[in-house]
């Protein structure tokens, strides 16, 4: 059966055609019925991966650090497309860069792979939304 028969009216819709996914999970892999689950956001408050407000995204992006399933989270939101919300520790202005890379021809495993293999990225300025708040009165 294909994706597309088994789940029809997903939110994640149909993957990006150009994306070489050389390297990456298979959209098997990616059904996020498979993976979801697994997921350390489903242990916090949402507003941490949902909201406009820096201090609650930080807090989500932190947690992803550590998430079992960050890669499988990461890749659906690049070969779907999804623009909203924190997807596998980044935000959407990070994914676009990401996705400008799997346009250009880089293979979703080396895009995965150079982004999820920096240790410090929960620590990372380029991390932070642009308008991310570090501490009281601190702005990234």
């Amino acid at each position: 059966m294909s994706q597309d028969a088994k789940h029809p009216g997903e939110p994640w819709g149909h993957p990006r055609p150009w994306v070489d996914r050389t390297g990456g999970p298979t959209l098997e892999q990616l059904d996020m019925g498979r993976w979801h689950d697994d997921g350390l956001c489903r242990t916090g408050p949402a507003d941490w991966w949902l909201s406009d407000e820096p201090a609650d995204t930080i807090r989500g992006i932190e947690v992803c650090q550590d998430c079992p399933v960050r890669r499988l989270c990461l890749a659906s939101a690049l070969v779907f497309g999804d623009q909203w919300t924190i997807y596998g520790g980044t935000t959407p202005p990070q994914r676009r860069a990401l996705t400008r890379r799997l346009r250009r021809g880089d293979t979703l495993g080396t895009v995965l792979a150079d982004t999820l293999n920096d240790t410090n990225a929960h620590t990372d300025e380029t991390l932070r939304p642009s308008h991310a708040r570090t501490d009281v009165g601190e702005v990234a």
